[in-house]
């Protein structure tokens, strides 16, 4: 059996092979992920940079790690009063990620500095047009090695720097197990 991690927001899915294993990554909103079918061949979703992940095969929650509703009340009073536009992803009533844009460059430059310090329960990835906040404790790299963990593959095996740099650049990476 091979396993295939393909982040979805950089390269299409195609031709699905039935001996393959795939592990999907991605940020955008899981209700609108389905333009792959991918809830008929019943992948593992790494979502929300590694806040969620689940085995739709039988729908298992590897990981969880939502924002707290303190969490959130704190983004929310700064996006208000700095008129930052927020988009809240969520899924079964567990807030995963925020979503921020805006058009001042100066502020979305010191958001991540600024939460880091005001919020630490939080952080943010992004760049100069938009800001993903979540979970602290949430990670792409440590969702990739708790789904090889719970695929039984031996992380050892395959260098999980080059797994999340080969992601990035390429869309995809194999591995067999």
């Amino acid at each position: 059996m091979k396993v295939c991690f393909l982040d979805i927001d950089k390269k299409k899915l195609k031709n699905i092979k039935e001996d393959t294993r795939y592990v999907i990554i991605t940020n955008n909103d899981l209700d609108n992920i389905n333009e792959y079918n991918i809830f008929e061949f019943k992948p593992i979703i790494i979502a929300y940079n590694g806040s969620y992940v689940i085995d739709l095969a039988n729908n298992s929650v590897i990981i969880k790690k939502p924002i707290s509703e303190y969490c959130l009340n704190k983004v929310l009073d700064y996006t208000n009063t700095h008129d930052v536009n927020t988009k809240l992803y969520q899924n079964n009533k567990d807030l995963f990620e925020i979503k921020l844009e805006t058009r001042n460059r100066n502020r979305m430059m010191v958001i991540p500095k600024l939460f880091k310090d005001k919020i630490p329960n939080v952080k943010s990835v992004g760049d100069l047009e938009t800001i993903y906040v979540t979970n602290s404790n949430a990670s792409i790299i440590n969702a990739i090695g708790e789904v090889l963990s719970y695929l039984n593959i031996n992380e050892d095996i395959i260098g999980l720097d080059n797994i999340y740099n080969n992601i990035n650049i390429n869309g995809t990476l194999l591995a067999s197990y």
